[in-house]
Formats: C-alpha cells, structure tokens, sequence
C-alpha cells in the first residue's frame, strides 16, 4: 500500500512540475511603454523561458538579475537614468538565448506661463525629464534671459524657471532653454504692450469682474484677477477679437478710440 502511495505520487509530480525547456523556444519580452523621459519608471516582462532560471536584464548602462517563476515569467521595472535622448535596447539574456526589444528615451519637456509674452511680463518655464544637476541658460531669440543665478536641474530631472521679457519687437521668437547636456525649444508669440493689456483696460472695474475668456489660435485663454497673475493666460485685448466678459454687477468698460462697452451682470460677448 505503501509503495502504492509513493507511486502515485511520482507520477503526480512528474505531470505537474515543469520540464526545464518549457516554452524556451519561444522566449520574448515587452515594455510596458515604449517611451518616456528620465526620471520615469516602465516595466519588462518575459514570457516563455524556464522555470526558476536567472536572466539578466540589460537597459542603457543599467542591469539587473531576475529570476523566473513557475510559469517562466518574470516582471520588473526600470527608471530611466539620466542619458542622451535616442532608441535603445532592452536586452534580456538566459542560457546562452538572447531576446530584446526597444524603448526611447524623450527629449525635455517644456511649457511656460502665460502663453502670450509681453516685454516686461514675468515668465515661468518648466522644464522635465532633463538632465540632473545640469545648469541651464535661458535665450529668447538671440536674447539671453537667463535669471541669476543661474537655475539648476533638480535630481528628478525638472526645475522651475523664473525670468523676465525683455523689449523686444512683436512677433514669433524661438525660447531656448539648454545646459551642457540637454537642449529643448519652444516657439511663442511677443505681442505689443498697448494700452489693451487687459489688466490696463479693466482697472477701473477690477473689482466688479469675475474672470474674462478669450480664444486664439484654437485655444481658449484665460484672465482671472483672483488668481496668481503668472497664472493667467490672457494678457491682452486684440484688436477685431472677440471675449467672454463675467462680471458682478452692471458696469462700463472703456476702450482705446472712445470706445465704452456697456457690461450687464453676467456673461457678455463683446468685440475689441
């Protein structure tokens, strides 16, 4: 009876544990993303290699070693290091079989506020996914802006950027913000410092006006005298533009050429 059980349970062990070859003709892995910036973190899984084997796991100048479970798998993650943008391997290798596949390792991001600049007007840039400890300059044009001291990158690859518009002419300029190992640019507008600039023009009824709306280029801009003025989007009135103008109470608003808009409390579409 004895002999019976042990038997039995040969057999039984012979049909559930793995061969050591299973699936290994078909290894592969994968990411979980197929892009992203320093700083962030993506996963690779492994499919199809044998059970409980060591495979080492190699991404840009970083490596690691995982072992497979039961089913030949395994899962684990990388954050990308602070490297030259581009394409690069993900390489796994186990029992003399190697598998890769590709991840790509973005340039900077960039985005500032406001969205339209006017000389004189204070500008925040924030940069991420750049290189940490890196000092950056900052050029509008052919116009070096940078603030002193100069900003440094933070240890997760971004930072913030406080400086100044300078006088400069209306019109398209290319923002530059560039280290020693890292470059990244951004078009914008300089528009004219007139006598439409919105907090100019809605002076005498600040304190009647909730916030005013305004569209441009297929965006929708933003002036709201209660929020942070850096964080405002709309800083002028366009000629031959229309706005979305909330106030408290009924009110007039002035204008350049004699011009007086009648407001009523509520929403009011009007055309500078």
């Amino acid at each position: 009876m004895a002999k019976s059980i042990v038997l039995i349970a040969v057999v039984l062990l012979a049909i559930l544990w793995p061969a050591t070859n299973v699936g290994a003709q078909s290894q592969n892995i994968s990411v979980s993303s197929r892009q992203g910036r320093i700083g962030e973190t993506f996963s690779v899984t492994g499919r199809g290699f044998n059970s409980f084997v060591s495979v080492e796991i190699q991404f840009a100048d970083k490596r690691r070693s995982v072992v497979t479970d039961y089913y030949g798998e395994f899962r684990t993650s990388f954050i990308v290091p602070p490297t030259e943008s581009g394409m690069y391997w993900v390489i796994a290798v186990s029992g003399g079989k190697t598998v890769f596949t590709t991840y790509e390792i973005l340039p900077p991001g960039i985005a500032i506020s406001p969205q339209l600049l006017m000389a004189g007007d204070k500008l925040s840039i924030w940069i991420w996914g750049a290189m940490p400890y890196d000092t950056a300059r900052v050029y509008l044009g052919n116009n070096e802006i940078t603030p002193s001291p100069r900003p440094m990158i933070g240890a997760d690859g971004s930072a913030g950027i406080q400086t100044m518009i300078p006088s400069l002419p209306p019109g398209y300029y290319l923002l530059i913000v560039k280290g020693t190992r890292f470059e990244v640019n951004l078009v914008v507008f300089l528009i004219p410092d007139s006598p439409g600039k919105i907090e100019n023009a809605i002076s005498p009824i600040k304190d009647k006006l909730v916030r005013i709306w305004g569209y441009y280029g297929g965006t929708w801009l933003l002036y709201d005298p209660l929020i942070p003025p850096e964080l405002n989007s709309l800083m002028e009135f366009a000629e031959g533009s229309g706005y979305f103008i909330i106030v408290k109470e009924n009110c007039e608003l002035a204008a350049v050429g004699g011009r007086v808009y009648k407001l009523y409390k509520g929403a009011n579409l009007i055309g500078w």
